[in-house]
C-alpha cells in the first residue's frame, strides 16, 4: 500500500518537542517567535505570525482586512473549503473565479472580465482571494494591478507555496498582495516529470515567472484520448494499493455551497478539471521504487478488472 502523503517525523524534531514541554515555557516562550523571524527573514518582511492553521490564519488576515457582513470575497473554486470559508465566518458574502486551464490557478482574464461586469451593478469584492494550487503562484503582478485599479484588497493563499518563488522572490514577500498565508507541507516532482511521459497524461506546468514547491503533484487525464477514463485510472491504482487523490472537488459544489445557487457552467475550467484531474502520492519519504510502482499502474495496459 502507497499512501497519499505520510509525515516525516526524525528524532531531532521529537527531541525539539520534547525540549519545549521540559522547559519554562509552554504556551509562550522563545520556540514561537524563533520560528516567525524564520519565516520573516526567508520572506524578506517585517512581521510573520505563526496560529495553529493556515484555515485559522486565513480567518484572521479577513477579519484584520475588515471583512463583515454584506461584504463580497472572491477565491478560486479548486481549493481547499477554508479559502471560502473564511469569508463565510465573518458572515461575507462568496463567490469564485474561474481557474486559468494550464495553471489550474485564478484566471486574470476571467478576473478582469467579472470585474468589469460587477462594477457595472456596483457589487465589487472588498477581498480577493488568489489560491497558489499545488505551489505555483498565480500571476500575482496583475492580480495585483486589478486590485489597484478595481479598490480590492489581496490576500494569498500560499497555504501550499512554503519555499515557492515568484519573479525570484520567494513568496509571501506581499509585493502584490496585503496579507499571505503559509501552510507547511512536502514536495517531490522531478522523478514523476521524468517517468510520466505517456502522451494521453498531462503533467503539471509551471509558469515561467514562478518557481513551484509542488505541495501536490496534479496529473490531468485527457478525455478526448480515449486511452482511459478518469474514473478507471483512479479505481486502478486505488485497487492496486496506490492511495491517489483529488485536490479538489470545486468549493461550489459542496453541499453547503449548492445552497447559494451557483451556475456549473459559470465555471467551464473548473469543470474541466474537475473531470480529469488525480493528485498522486506525494511525501518525503516516497522512494525511488515506490513512485516507479505507481507510474505502473499509470500506464498499465487497459485488459485488467475493474471493481465497479
Amino acid at each position: 500500500m502507497i499512501p497519499y502523503g505520510r509525515q516525516d517525523i526524525s528524532e531531532a524534531d521529537i527531541q525539539a518537542v520534547v525540549d519545549v514541554l521540559k522547559s519554562d515555557f509552554l504556551t509562550q516562550g522563545p520556540a514561537v517567535p524563533a520560528f516567525e523571524k524564520a519565516v520573516a527573514d526567508y520572506c524578506d518582511v517585517q512581521f510573520s505570525f505563526a496560529v495553529n492553521s493556515a484555515t485559522s490564519a486565513l480567518h484572521i488576515a479577513c477579519l484584520a482586512l475588515g471583512v463583515g457582513k454584506g461584504d463580497l470575497v472572491w477565491t478560486s473554486p479548486i481549493t481547499f473549503v477554508a479559502s471560502a470559508n473564511c469569508a463565510r465566518y465573518c458572515g461575507a458574502d462568496v463567490d469564485f473565479v474561474d481557474i486559468d486551464s494550464a495553471t489550474y490557478n485564478m484566471s486574470v482574464s476571467v478576473l478582469e472580465e467579472k470585474l468589469i461586469n460587477a462594477e457595472k451593478v456596483g457589487r465589487l469584492p472588498k477581498v480577493v482571494i488568489p489560491v497558489h494550487l499545488a505551489g505555483q503562484s498565480c500571476e500575482m503582478d496583475k492580480i495585483h494591478a486589478l486590485g489597484q485599479k478595481y479598490g480590492f484588497r489581496i490576500i494569498e493563499d500560499a497555504s501550499h507555496a512554503i519555499g515557492g518563488k515568484y519573479k525570484g522572490k520567494a513568496i509571501g514577500g506581499c509585493q502584490y498582495s496585503d496579507i499571505a498565508v503559509f501552510s507547511f507541507h512536502f514536495a517531490i516532482a522531478k522523478r514523476y516529470n521524468e517517468m510520466l511521459n505517456e502522451d494521453w497524461i498531462e503533467i503539471p506546468w509551471q509558469h515561467p515567472d514562478s518557481y513551484s514547491s509542488f505541495h501536490l503533484y496534479i496529473i490531468r487525464i485527457k478525455r478526448k484520448d480515449k486511452h482511459v477514463s478518469h474514473l478507471q485510472l483512479f479505481e486502478r491504482l486505488r485497487n492496486n494499493g496506490v492511495l491517489a487523490n483529488l485536490h479538489y472537488i470545486p468549493v461550489y459544489r459542496h453541499t453547503y455551497y449548492q445552497n447559494f445557487g451557483y451556475n456549473t457552467s459559470d465555471f467551464p475550467e473548473a469543470e474541466d478539471y474537475y473531470a480529469e484531474a488525480i493528485s498522486l502520492p506525494m511525501f518525503v519519504t516516497l522512494s525511488e521504487d515506490q513512485q516507479a510502482e505507481v507510474v505502473e499502474k499509470i500506464v498499465k495496459p487497459i485488459g485488467y478488472q475493474n471493481l465497479f
